[in-house]
């Protein structure tokens, strides 16, 4: 809704790519969905004939906008992920990853993926692979990707063992 209109002491240019006109005031909103406020300037999405406006992240989950045209305004992300609702939350996903939700997960409970991490961990003698540490908490790290080889989930020679510090590292870097 609006909740300010500044009138400029002369009219000034504005522009929205092929539309130019003069401007006599500067508007401010609050989205109607969670309060937050917005320039004119930002990103929203507005039904002027109602006083309607969301911001752009309300817009997405009341499915106004769709994925492509909310990353356009994401800071240069929407050439690494894509936008998802899921339960009333904005997920983003590396593009050509399937969202979390839409993948089996439960594999990693299995008597035969519990086998394989003692397997990889019983072969490095409980001892990180990369730094030397042996014991404490470690983790069975897939070397491809466990999302995107699904066929080497339980391969042996997919796994090296990892403190926990280290695990991270690779995940995350620094």
């Amino acid at each position: 809704m609006l909740i300010n209109r500044i009138k400029y002491d002369e009219p000034v240019i504005a522009t929205t790519g092929d539309k130019t006109w003069f401007d006599e005031y500067e508007e401010e909103y609050e989205c109607n969905k969670c309060g937050a406020y917005i320039h004119e300037s930002h990103p929203h999405y507005a039904e002027q004939s109602k006083d309607y406006h969301l911001c752009w992240d309300c817009a997405f989950l009341e499915e106004k906008i769709g994925s492509d045209e909310y990353m356009k305004h994401q800071g240069g992300l929407d050439a690494y992920y894509d936008a998802y609702r899921h339960e009333g939350e904005i997920v983003l996903v590396k593009k050509g990853r399937k969202p979390p939700w839409e993948t089996k997960t439960d594999s990693r409970f299995t008597p035969e993926y519990k086998r394989w991490r003692q397997k990889v961990f019983e072969r490095d003698n409980y001892t990180c692979q990369h730094c030397g540490k042996k014991g404490g908490r470690l983790n069975a790290h897939h070397i491809k990707p466990y999302a995107d080889f699904p066929e080497l989930r339980l391969d042996l020679d997919n796994g090296v063992t990892l403190c926990e510090k280290c695990h991270k590292k690779v995940h995350w870097g620094d």
